[in-house]
């Protein structure tokens, strides 16, 4: 009677080293997806982010051009406040006899974008001498 019960232990150890090996198995497939879902939420973050930066640009370059557009109809333009759609800009000129100093200070949401632009008014003609993103 003795030999069957050493024959069921042996049986009963082979199936918890299988057990051991499907756990060891399911956490690293488990690891692995959780890697992989957490890399996908970084690259929809960091697209979201690319996403808005290129807005709050665009914003700024259109304010941008709105001055340049109202120098050029208006030689005494000073600057003024715009909202469009969900941004503001915060446009300020600086005279120095012909030339001007354009200062423009986007921001949509928590995003900001900053241009300051140098030029040259020769009557209702603009020229660009410098262009740089703050």
């Amino acid at each position: 009677m003795q030999e069957n019960n050493v024959i069921k232990f042996a049986k009963d150890r082979r199936g918890i080293a299988a057990l051991i090996v499907v756990a060891i198995i399911g956490a690293a497939a488990l690891i692995m997806a959780f890697s992989a879902s957490w890399f996908g939420i970084v690259d929809l973050d960091t697209g979201y982010v690319a996403k808005k930066g290129e807005e709050t640009g665009a914003l700024a370059d259109g304010c941008m051009e709105n001055a340049m557009q109202r120098i050029r109809f208006d030689v005494n333009y000073t600057g003024e406040t715009l909202s469009i759609g969900t941004g503001s800009c915060i446009i300020s000129v600086v005279v120095n006899g012909s030339n001007r100093t354009i200062t423009v200070n986007a921001t949509s949401g928590i995003y900001s974008q900053g241009l300051t632009v140098g030029v040259t008014l020769s009557g209702n003609v603009i020229t660009v001498n410098n262009w740089q993103e703050n």
